[in-house]
């Protein structure tokens, strides 16, 4: 037993005296990170280096232009209420909804004037417009005065789109602007207009002020009363480096992009400006002809290694 515990105690000592001989050996060893202190990475010491797969475009300046998302309805420029010269009960109505008339020589009704114990002719009611009954609000029977509107006509041919500004927008808006009007009833076509009028007063109850928009190309499949989607251009800004916003990062409140140079990229502090669709304005930080990277810049540092890939 005692001749066993001797042998174990004589194998450690050999190992202990191998090690102590072969650490200072290995440590004197040219080009090894631990003789030299330098970290992995470092010029004669082996390691691994990172490369990025990257997507990238060319930079090149251009001009956004903004624009206002608003919803309307589809008015005419002309609609005059329709009021019989006299007053009485409404004996007869001649006309609907869509129906077309000629100013003073359609007969839209009648009204019967008597009253008790006296008997009148009836009252004739003639279109006061050329144009197309667009409301009708009387009633026969209904007991009607000079001043009661029984309906109104309007001239179809001249339709308008009237939309609403929120007050926080009006600064922005004036006539001139040019504007898409799209419609439900009419999935991929777009009418252009051009903002006609603007109401110089704000609506103290919405806080809105009302815009009117007249259509440059034929409306003529468009109808009264109907929903309007309208895109209400500004004009065109300064041309500056545009990029996608998705290209670039933040990082510490910080705002980077990063160019292709080599195989490696540089990181560059920018400052961007308007945002229109995902496309921003570069104030400062880039030029034009720089190689960006917009795809992949996610891990990427400043010096990183990168493949450019399509």
């Amino acid at each position: 037993m005692k001749k066993r515990t001797k042998t174990v105690v004589t194998i450690v000592l050999a190992v202990i005296v191998v090690a102590l001989v072969a650490v200072p050996m290995i440590l004197k060893k040219p080009g090894s990170a631990a003789n030299t202190g330098a970290p992995p990475g470092a010029p004669g010491v082996p390691a691994a280096d990172t490369v990025y797969s990257v997507k990238t475009q060319d930079l090149a300046t251009g001009s956004l232009r903004d624009y206002l998302e608003l919803s309307g309805d589809v008015i005419t420029e002309t609609n005059v209420d329709i009021f019989p010269d006299t007053g009485g009960k409404l004996a007869e109505l001649f006309v609907h909804v869509g129906d077309h008339v000629v100013k003073g020589k359609t007969i839209l009704a009648t009204v019967d004037p008597s009253k008790p114990g006296v008997s009148y002719s009836l009252s004739p009611v003639p279109s006061p417009l050329t144009g197309t009954i667009t409301t009708m609000t009387a009633q026969l029977g209904a007991t009607v005065t000079s001043t009661t509107s029984l309906g109104t006509v309007g001239i179809l041919s001249d339709l308008l789109v009237e939309s609403k500004v929120a007050e926080t927008q009006v600064a922005s808006v004036a006539t001139g602007l040019k504007a898409d009007v799209t419609f439900e009833a009419f999935p991929g076509k777009t009418f252009s207009a051009v903002v006609d009028r603007v109401d110089p007063v704000i609506d103290t109850s919405s806080r809105t002020k009302t815009i009117r928009l007249r259509f440059l190309s034929s409306a003529d499949a468009v109808n009264l009363g109907m929903f309007a989607k309208v895109k209400l251009y500004f004009p065109s800004r300064e041309a500056k480096i545009l990029v996608p916003q998705e290209s670039v990062v933040t990082r510490l409140g910080k705002t980077y992009a990063f160019v292709v140079s080599g195989n490696t990229v540089a990181r560059r502090e920018v400052s961007l400006g308007l945002a229109v669709d995902g496309v921003a304005e570069v104030v400062t930080g880039l030029k034009a002809g720089e190689v960006l990277v917009v795809k992949g810049q996610e891990l990427l540092d400043d010096g990183a290694k990168v493949k450019v890939v399509k």
